[in-house]
């Protein structure tokens, strides 16, 4: 086995293992929340952190990937680029949370009570992470996630502990918000000691306008697609709330929650096997095309084990964790769980884009996905409601995520994606050796 081989299971055992702690914290402890607050306070939890999610494309920039491939194939201006991202992320998380407070405080942002409304403004202050989190893509880069996994575990088991005294304590609303929030920004700050203390952290230089010009022009489009993607995932939380009841978001609330606790998946292969893919991408063409179907294969595969393994446990789950309260969300979530396979494919489809820098082509792919799934919502999120949020949600994904890529400008992968949906490849005896993929 390579040297290259092990760097990589490594980064993947030690990522799945941060992955694994945060998992049992979103279900177990954010049951016991749930259950504490009930439907009512939980759903205004919700619905106040989707207002934020709504925006996260934005004052991150969407630059993640972008800043990974950067950190890899320009050693020269590493240090130039990190922190021009970091002050680009900075003065745009600070221009977000002045307009988002405006808009709370004109109303625009409804908030029915006082826990309602410091609950918005201290999820508002939680964009400050976004320039934090640049530090965490030079473990990405470098393969070494393993420094930041025992930190952030130690604060996830610090906050879930603090979680279950307030539980336990009686603690209202606002306390819970708070708790999250400082979870978020002592992540951060213990990712930046970490470089700097491995000797990682790049020294200080002053941004540059080029950089930033150079980065904007190639994020816009992902920004914009993944504002998209933040509506047409977020929207119906804030929808339901305005449109139904604080409730009826909150049991929709522990359903996107059960649901989303398998996106960490994808989303840690990728940040694994995207170094490899770039470098096939850039040698062999021909290979590449093949790796990247067992690479589809391999996500759609895990996709449907997850489907499989949520429908038969996680309702059980519910009813133990969440109680007879929460009860209304099993329907919903049968039909609900079925997005992540688009979900799966989609993150695997925008490492290829990425590659390809087909920004433009991601950009209407997903805003033509979120056109469908608020046209859906407005349908049935009336009549239907929390029921008609998942089935719009399955619906404007699928048009984002396969739909699209018939369209395709160039080096269509259409075909692909349909040959791993019915899982070509993956019981091949090449998909079982992970070196394969990234040989």
């Amino acid at each position: 086995m390579s040297v290259g081989m092990v760097k990589i299971l490594s980064n993947l055992f030690w990522q799945f293992g941060n992955q694994a702690i945060t998992i049992l914290n979103g279900i177990f402890i954010t049951a016991m929340v749930a259950g504490h607050l009930g439907p009512e306070s939980f759903g205004i939890l919700g619905s106040s952190l989707s207002v934020i999610n709504i925006f996260a494309p934005l004052f991150t920039l969407s630059l993640d990937s972008i800043l990974v491939r950067e950190y890899l194939q320009s050693p020269a201006s590493r240090a130039q680029v990190f922190w021009t991202a970091v002050t680009a992320r900075g003065l745009m998380s600070i221009f977000i949370i002045a307009l988002l407070f405006a808009a709370l405080q004109n109303g625009i942002i409804v908030s029915a009570s006082k826990a309602e409304y410091l609950t918005l403004c201290i999820a508002i202050l939680s964009c400050l992470y976004s320039p934090l989190s640049v530090a965490r893509l030079i473990f990405d880069a470098e393969l070494s996630s393993k420094y930041v996994v025992v930190a952030s575990n130690m604060v996830i088991l610090a906050s879930a502990c603090a979680k279950i005294f307030m539980v336990a304590n009686g603690y209202s609303l606002v306390p819970f918000a708070l708790i999250s929030f400082f979870e978020m920004l002592v992540i951060g700050i213990a990712t930046i000691w970490i470089a700097y203390a491995k000797g990682w952290m790049p020294v200080f230089k002053l941004p540059s306008w080029r950089i930033f010009r150079t980065l904007l022009s190639e994020s816009w489009p992902w920004m914009l697609s993944g504002l998209s993607v933040a509506l047409y995932l977020n929207l119906d939380m804030f929808m339901l709330r305005s449109w139904r009841s604080a409730s009826e978001a909150g049991i929709y609330s522990v359903v996107v929650r059960m649901s989303s606790i398998w996106y960490v998946i994808p989303t840690v292969l990728c940040s694994s096997f995207f170094p490899s893919l770039a470098t096939l991408h850039r040698t062999d063409r021909e290979k590449y095309r093949i790796r990247l179907l067992e690479f589809f294969s391999l996500n759609v595969a895990i996709a449907y084990a997850c489907v499989i393994s949520s429908l038969i446990v996680l309702p059980i789950l519910i009813r133990i964790l969440y109680g007879s309260k929460y009860e209304a969300s099993i329907p919903i979530f049968y039909c609900h769980i079925f997005s992540i396979v688009f979900g799966f494919a989609g993150v695997a489809r925008s490492q290829h884009l990425i590659l390809e820098r087909l920004h433009h082509f991601s950009m209407w792919a997903t805003f033509a996905g979120m056109v469908v799934n608020v046209s859906c919502n407005c349908a049935l999120i009336p009549k239907f409601g929390a029921l008609g949020a998942a089935i719009s949600t399955i619906t404007g994904q699928g048009v984002a995520v396969l739909l699209s890529s018939a369209f395709m400008p160039r080096d269509s992968i259409f075909g692909l994606q349909l040959q791993s949906f019915f899982l070509k490849s993956f019981f091949s005896k090449s998909i079982f050796e992970l070196r394969k993929i990234v040989s």
